[in-house]
């Protein structure tokens, strides 16, 4: 059985160094980050040693600002958790930006950046939801699976 370890953290917290309702992301992508992140293991291939991985809630701004689940690896990490260290604003706080956040290569050689735009509000019904939202993120990431169904689900 594979069990993913999962908890919800700050983004004041160092990074560590070890379609439908998910954000696919493109070259470029205008989001706003919501509700608190939360890190997960994830092995991408059986038999892979699991990594460290994160996942918040988002709301795409390019498809009518709905809401979506956003998994994102160090990189990206890295980049929310300087903003809040430069700025003293928590990246999906009340106060926070929208991020265009860019795609740039493919498979390892993959880079993404996050670039602050403007302040943007969390609409009212989106907040109101949230914490019903965060249960679900954490349902769907604390979940474990035995090893029959961690390989279909990596299509082995």
């Amino acid at each position: 059985m594979v069990q993913q370890n999962s908890r919800i953290f700050d983004w004041d917290e160092p990074p560590s160094n070890n379609g439908g309702k998910f954000m696919k992301l493109g070259p470029r992508n205008r989001l706003r980050l919501i509700g608190r992140p939360l890190t997960y293991m994830h092995a991408f291939r059986a038999g892979e040693e699991p990594k460290e991985r994160y996942s918040i809630w988002v709301l795409d701004l390019d498809d009518g600002c709905k809401p979506k689940i956003m998994d994102f690896g160090k990189m990206l990490r890295r980049q929310f958790h300087d903003f809040q260290a430069a700025t003293g604003i928590d990246p999906s706080g009340p106060d926070a930006p929208a991020f265009c956040v860019m795609v740039n290569g493919t498979g390892m050689d993959t880079k993404y950046s996050a670039t602050p735009l403007k302040p943007t509000p969390i609409p009212a019904e989106i907040a109101s939801r949230l914490t019903p939202m965060q249960s679900e993120l954490r349902e769907l990431r604390c979940k474990q699976k035995d090893d029959d169904q961690e390989a279909e689900d990596l299509g082995l």
